[in-house]
């Protein structure tokens, strides 16, 4: 992946502000998150064709992709990258043939995933243990 492709990926995980069903939208039809960033692109007009997604907000889809554009701190995303590139951390998106189909089709995935070590393990069957030091009676 490519490291502004990357960079979008980042800074569209850390949105904050607008809901996750309404980002999971913007970026199904959008078709990735680079589109949501770029000045002239198509997010606009597929934003502006489904007013659905403003529902429970006062805005167009213009304003909606200023609020999400305006929420990201790109310091921090470049930060993040380096953090990344320095230690060797693999990153997962959403769109990525590597992303665990399981995890992918649960109701809310996460948008990246970071891994350290062997991401091919993502691929076997595991077993996950799911509980608390003090259990309720």
């Amino acid at each position: 992946m490519d490291e502004e492709r990357l960079r979008h990926w980042l800074a569209f995980a850390s949105v904050k502000g607008i809901k996750r069903q309404v980002l999971k939208e913007i970026l199904k039809m959008a078709g990735g998150p680079t589109p949501v960033f770029e000045e002239k692109g198509g997010a606009t007009q597929v934003l502006l064709g489904y007013p659905e997604l403003c529902l429970g907000r006062d805005m167009p889809g213009q304003e909606l992709l200023a609020s999400i554009r305006k929420s990201v701190s790109w310091r921090a995303v470049d930060k993040d990258l380096g953090y990344i590139t320095r230690h060797g951390i693999k990153v997962i998106t959403l769109d990525d043939d590597a992303y665990p189909p399981y995890l992918r089709a649960t109701a809310d995935p996460p948008f990246v995933l970071y891994v350290k070590g062997d991401a091919g393990l993502l691929d076997k069957t595991l077993v996950a243990v799911v509980g608390t030091r003090r259990a309720s009676e």
